[in-house]
């Protein structure tokens, strides 16, 4: 089961954009894009077709290097924590957290929010994917810590509380929240939160 959230996550990356990102920049007026995290590729030369002036952020040179050929001014980073130090406050009209924060550690998670406030503009929107606790993998394998690792990654599963919590934190109004089932995993479960900054 370990390797099949792994496998989950590759195909992703390979695949398609992720429809549920689709469906949120369809109703999302084109403006500037900070798109963070898994799939960035597909999702981010899709943004980009929709009108969006696309900064895609995520670890995986691969992912990125598969999509340049694609894309017309995607400005392609590998490192968010880096690039948020130079990045101009109140860049994004739009920011997307596909998957980023679930792989960082706790007090990562407090910085990443709190950096993503800076970077976004007043009444932007921030869309985020996070796993969650009601995932199926994380009621069996790590119930009582929220957390695992697998093949040297490491993944949180937050709670609808923990997360809300820590984003109300940092100045950001919940538009609305909903947990979804994965499109590629049948028993996975995601949070798919819509914010905007106060």
């Amino acid at each position: 089961m370990a390797k099949g959230l792994l496998r989950y996550a590759r195909k992703n990356k390979e695949s398609r954009a992720d429809s549920t990102i689709s469906e949120f920049l369809t109703y999302t007026k084109p403006g500037r894009l900070l798109l963070i995290g898994l799939g960035i590729a597909r999702d981010a030369v899709d943004a980009e077709k929709r009108g969006f002036k696309v900064t895609a952020v995520d670890t995986d040179y691969a992912s990125i290097r598969e999509a340049k050929p694609e894309s017309k001014s995607i400005d392609f980073r590998t490192d968010f924590f880096s690039y948020a130090k130079t990045a101009a406050k109140d860049s994004f009209d739009v920011i997307i957290d596909s998957g980023f924060s679930h792989t960082l550690k706790k007090q990562r998670v407090e910085r990443f929010f709190h950096v993503l406030a800076k970077l976004l503009k007043h009444n932007g929107i921030l869309f985020v994917k996070a796993y969650s606790d009601a995932d199926e993998y994380a009621k069996k394998h790590c119930p009582k810590r929220k957390w695992t690792t697998i093949d040297g990654k490491y993944f949180y599963f937050f709670s609808n509380e923990e997360l809300q919590a820590i984003i109300r934190k940092h100045g950001y109004d919940i538009i609305s929240h909903e947990l979804i089932q994965c499109e590629r995993r049948s028993h996975a479960i995601e949070a798919r939160l819509r914010i905007t900054k106060l």
